[in-house]
């Protein structure tokens, strides 16, 4: 593809993104250009491959491979104007997904820790927190994202436990605590074993016997 029909199809789709379909976004130009893969949830990622989005690249700063970087879509509509890298996470479940945001073409965040939770209609619900920088994220079904050793509610956006250890199963994560939380003292858990409902993220507290 010429240089002249990159520049045309980003601008046509950082123009009006929520309002163009994927047909109008690739009139024209080659239909092997992108490449569609469906996230779950009657979520799709739209994938520009690498040759086809070097002004993107430029934007972002970035030297690695693009072919994980992708926008959402659903219903034939892009439903952000949102850069993603999906790595090793991506898939919707329960009406969440894990990625790497990389800001828009016009605004674009070149830091790779920037970890976020995207619901079914594109919205960014939550960031991961600079105290867990370093710390691995990753959804644990229901309403419940795990950061390090904290379980975050993602309807408030607030941690609700820090265990030492945990036993997860479908329904529950069992946190056995062995005392407060240096990270998160406003949580004011004690010794004992926790368990969180993922779905409704109740939680029912068995105190150490001594």
């Amino acid at each position: 593809m010429k240089e002249k029909a990159i520049k045309l199809a980003l601008a046509g789709l950082y123009g009006s993104v929520g309002d163009r379909s994927l047909s109008e976004f690739v009139h024209g130009m080659e239909e092997s250009t992108f490449t569609k893969k469906h996230l779950g949830e009657d979520i799709y990622s739209v994938r520009m491959e690498e040759n086809e989005a070097i002004e993107l690249k430029v934007e972002l700063g970035d030297t690695s491979s693009l072919d994980d970087y992708i926008y959402l879509s659903k219903d034939d509509k892009f439903l952000t104007q949102d850069i993603y890298r999906t790595g090793m996470h991506g898939k919707f479940k329960d009406g969440y997904a894990l990625f790497i945001h990389f800001g828009t073409l016009d605004n674009p965040i070149k830091r790779y820790s920037n970890w976020v939770v995207v619901n079914t209609k594109g919205e960014i619900i939550f960031r991961k927190p600079e105290a867990h920088s370093i710390d691995s994220m990753y959804l644990q079904g229901g309403h419940l994202v795990a950061i390090g050793k904290a379980y975050y509610d993602l309807r408030t956006g607030k941690p609700i436990l820090e265990p030492h250890t945990t036993i997860s199963s479908d329904e529950y994560i069992f946190g056995e605590c062995l005392g407060k939380s240096y990270r998160h003292p406003e949580l004011k858990q004690e010794r004992g074993v926790y368990k969180i409902n993922k779905h409704t993220v109740e939680i029912e507290f068995f105190p150490e016997k001594r």
